[in-house]
């Protein structure tokens, strides 16, 4: 490599001085993306760009009796058919993301923030206070975006258009692998 196309080449350093330089800068940079990825592995926290993954979670949650609520989104197509559809192919989202926005659109927690959007300033004028405001208030907007996206990637005389979609919550206790799909409720909406 000639020396003087390198523009972070010293020539008044030795070969071996350029070396300890190299092998200093390559030692900085392994600790600087190691240690906040084995802390986030150690204390099980999310600190971004640097997530946990949780490769084997559930394999020691057995037995625990703390249960596990999930959600299933599926839409009744044209011709008749149900078909599964999983969030992430419609929002080009992370899965877990996408579960956290369905568990905080359930629980109202758009409508709890100090400055609502106008829309939904106006819903809670309505109903006297956030309190007063039935559970997944907004859900049939969000399912309805939904099935609208999925639809938007049809043709509009297709037979697998969806005209109505629901959302069924299903409890896993966590008692063992196979008791998985224990049906708590559903929402549905027409499109």
């Amino acid at each position: 490599m000639n020396s003087k196309a390198d523009p972070h080449h010293d020539d008044s350093l030795s070969e071996p001085q350029l070396r300890r330089r190299l092998l200093l800068r390559h030692s900085i940079l392994t600790i600087a993306i190691f240690v906040p990825l084995v802390g986030a592995f150690a204390t099980s926290t999310e600190w971004y760009p640097v997530p946990h993954y949780k490769m084997f979670y559930g394999a020691s949650g057995l037995n625990t009796g703390h249960e596990y609520n999930y959600f299933v989104f599926r839409g009744e197509t044209a011709a008749g058919e149900t078909v599964d559809i999983p969030p992430i192919t419609i929002m080009n989202g992370l899965e877990d993301r996408t579960a956290l926005m369905v568990q905080a659109t359930i629980t109202n927690e758009s409508l709890q923030l100090r400055w609502p959007h106008p829309e939904n300033a106006r819903l809670i004028a309505a109903a006297g206070s956030v309190d007063n405001l039935p559970p997944a208030a907004l859900l049939p907007d969000l399912l309805r975006t939904w099935g609208h996206r999925y639809n938007a990637r049809l043709a509009g005389d297709s037979p697998n258009r969806l005209v109505r979609v629901r959302l069924d919550e299903y409890k896993w206790p966590k008692k063992e692998y196979g008791n998985y799909f224990e049906f708590i409720k559903s929402w549905h909406v027409d499109l």
